[in-house]
C-alpha cells in the first residue's frame, strides 16, 4: 500500500479536480504522421495489366521526419512475441522427439519454416529502412548507426541464414524445408548493395553460424540453437532502432525540411493540433459548468498576506540533507510544555537566492479610480529588521502610503490566429459583453495596440453601445490601412507573454 502524506493527499486532489489535457485526444505529431504513412500504403499505383505497382508510401518516407514517426510506433512486441511462441513450440517439438514421443516430422519443418521467415522478415524490415534512409540525403545518427551495424555485423547473418535454408532444403537433415525466394536477392541491387553485399560469402555461413561441415553433421537442435542465438541478437538490434528513432525524431523535426509536399502535408497535422486542444478542453469547460452555474462557486477575492521564508545553510553550494525523524522546536504551550515538530522523512535543501522583488500597491486616486504602484525591492536577498530585532516585510499586496514608485498600468491581452491579417484593408470588430455597469469613458480613453513582428502598433479605436440599455454589450471597431505594418505574430514579446498568434492589446490609462 502506498504511504499517503499531505503531499500525496493534495496531488491526488489536483488531479481528481482537474481533468487531464489528453483525456479526449492525446494523438501527437509522431502519431499522426506514423498514421499519414501507413495511410499512404494502402493508396496503389496500377500498370497497363491492372497489377498493383507500388503505392504512395514511397512519396511519404522518403522524408526523414516521416520515416523516423514510422519507425518509431513499430510495434516490436507484435513481431518478438510470434518469435518466441515459434521458439518455445519448436524447442518442445525437438525434446519430444528425442524422448522418441514424436516420430511426424512434418510439424518440425512447419516450425523451422515458420521461423526463417520471421527471421527473414526482420531483415527485410531493416532493408526496407535503409533503403529510405539512404534515398534521403539527410544525416543524422540513429542512420549512420543503422547502417554501421548492418554493414559489418548483421548483413553476414541474412545470407548465413539464407544459405543455411538453402542447404536444408537440398540435404535430409530436416525433411520438409522449403527453398528460398530467388526474387529477395533482385531487392538488395539497389542503393543497398555495398551495404549487404559487403559481407557476403566472406565467411561460410557454417562458421557465423557456429555449426558443422557439412550440415549432415549436425542436429536438428544444433541448428535451432544456431537460429535462436542468431535471432536474439538481431531482435536485440531490431528493438534498438524502434526505441532510439523517438529521440531521433525530435531532432530531425525542427531542421529545415527540402521537401515541399511532405512539409504542407506537417503543416496541416500542426494545424489539426488547434482543433484537438480545443477538443481537449471540453472537460475543463464541463467541470467550469458545473462548479460555476450548478454548484454556484466563485473564487475568493484577493487577501493581503504576510509570509516569511528564511533558509540559510551552513556551506553555501552545498546541498544539504534533513533526515527523517529531526525534531523542530515550536515554543511552549499554556502548561509550559514544549512543542516540538518531527520531519516525517528525507528531505534535501538546496541553496537558494531571491534575486527579483517587486510589489504591487493600489492606491484611491480622483473620480473613484484607483492607481496601482510598481516597486522593485533593492536587496531582496537580505534579510532586513527594524531597531527591536522585529523581521520586516514588503507589503505585497496593499499598503495605505504611495511608495516611491511609477504606477503601473492595466490591460487586457488577445492572442487569435483570426488576428493575422498581413495585407490590404483590415477591419477588426472586437464585442465585449459584461454584468453589471460599464464605465464606457474607461474603454474611450484605452490605448489600443496591436502586435507585429517587433513592436507593439498604436492603433485607433471607435466605439458603439446602446447607452439606453445598461448591460447592453460595447462593439469595438479597429481599421488598418493598406499602408500599415501587418498584423504578425511577435518574433520575441516585448511584454513576455508567451503565444504563437497575433495579438490585440488594450491598456487602460
Amino acid at each position: 500500500m502506498n504511504t499517503i502524506d499531505q503531499n500525496s493527499a493534495m496531488i491526488s486532489l489536483d488531479r481528481a479536480l482537474v481533468p487531464a489535457p489528453l483525456l479526449i485526444d492525446g494523438r501527437t505529431e509522431q502519431d499522426w504522421l506514423c498514421f499519414l504513412s501507413e495511410f499512404a500504403s494502402l493508396i496503389n499505383f496500377y500498370d497497363n495489366d491492372n497489377s498493383i505497382n507500388g503505392n504512395w508510401a514511397p512519396f511519404l518516407l522518403k522524408d526523414s521526419v516521416f520515416l523516423l514517426a514510422a519507425i518509431s510506433k513499430t510495434r516490436f512486441l507484435k513481431f518478438y512475441d510470434l518469435y518466441r511462441d515459434t521458439c518455445l513450440k519448436l524447442k518442445q517439438l525437438l525434446d519430444r522427439q528425442l524422448t522418441g514421443l514424436i516420430t511426424d516430422i512434418r510439424t518440425i519443418s512447419v516450425s523451422f519454416n515458420l521461423l526463417l521467415d520471421q527471421l527473414t522478415s526482420i531483415f527485410m524490415q531493416i532493408k526496407r529502412w535503409i533503403y529510405y534512409m539512404q534515398k534521403s540525403g539527410d544525416d543524422y545518427e540513429l542512420k549512420r548507426y543503422v547502417i554501421d551495424q548492418t554493414k559489418n555485423n548483421f548483413s553476414k547473418y541474412f545470407w548465413a541464414i539464407t544459405s543455411l535454408r538453402q542447404n536444408l532444403f537440398l540435404s535430409s537433415v530436416i525433411g520438409g524445408i522449403e527453398p528460398v525466394d530467388p526474387t529477395q536477392f533482385e531487392l538488395f541491387d539497389y542503393y543497398e548493395e555495398l551495404i549487404w553485399k559487403q559481407n557476403k560469402d566472406k565467411s561460410p555461413y557454417w562458421q557465423i553460424l557456429d555449426l558443422q561441415h557439412p550440415i549432415s553433421k549436425n542436429s536438428a537442435m544444433d541448428i535451432f540453437n544456431a537460429l535462436t542465438k542468431a535471432g536474439d541478437s538481431l531482435f536485440s538490434f531490431f528493438k534498438t532502432i524502434i526505441r532510439h528513432s523517438t529521440a531521433e525524431f525530435e531532432k530531425v523535426k525542427v531542421k529545415k525540411s527540402k521537401y515541399p509536399d511532405t512539409t504542407l502535408l506537417r503543416t496541416f497535422v500542426n494545424l489539426l493540433q488547434v482543433h484537438q486542444d480545443q477538443l481537449n478542453e471540453i472537460s475543463h469547460k464541463h467541470l467550469q459548468f458545473y462548479y460555476k452555474d450548478i454548484l454556484k462557486q466563485a473564487g475568493l477575492p484577493a487577501v493581503p498576506d504576510n509570509v516569511f521564508i528564511c533558509a540559510t545553510l551552513a556551506k553555501p553550494g552545498a546541498t544539504f540533507n534533513l533526515p527523517s525523524g529531526t525534531l523542530f522546536n515550536a515554543g511552549s504551550d499554556a502548561q509550559k510544555n514544549p512543542i516540538l515538530f518531527v520531519a516525517p522523512a528525507d528531505v534535501s535543501l538546496n541553496p537558494g537566492i531571491i534575486t527579483e522583488v517587486c510589489t504591487l500597491t493600489c492606491l484611491p486616486g480622483s473620480n473613484n479610480l484607483s492607481s496601482l504602484y510598481l516597486q522593485n525591492i533593492p536587496t531582496p536577498g537580505a534579510l532586513q529588521k527594524d531597531s527591536d530585532g522585529k523581521i520586516l516585510a514588503w507589503d505585497t499586496f496593499g499598503g495605505s502610503v504611495a511608495p516611491p514608485a511609477i504606477p503601473a498600468k492595466t490591460g487586457i491581452a488577445l492572442a487569435s490566429p483570426i488576428l493575422l491579417l498581413r495585407e490590404g484593408v483590415r477591419n477588426i470588430t472586437l464585442t465585449l459583453s459584461y454584468t453589471g455597469n460599464m464605465d464606457l469613458w474607461m474603454m474611450q480613453n484605452a490605448s489600443y495596440y496591436v502586435s507585429t513582428q517587433k513592436v507593439w502598433l498604436p492603433v485607433t479605436a471607435t466605439f458603439q453601445k446602446d447607452i439606453t440599455v445598461l448591460t447592453s454589450p460595447v462593439t469595438i471597431g479597429i481599421s488598418l490601412e493598406a499602408t500599415d505594418a501587418p498584423i504578425e505574430p511577435f518574433l520575441v514579446n516585448p511584454d513576455g507573454l508567451q503565444t504563437i498568434w497575433p495579438m490585440l492589446k488594450i491598456e487602460f490609462d
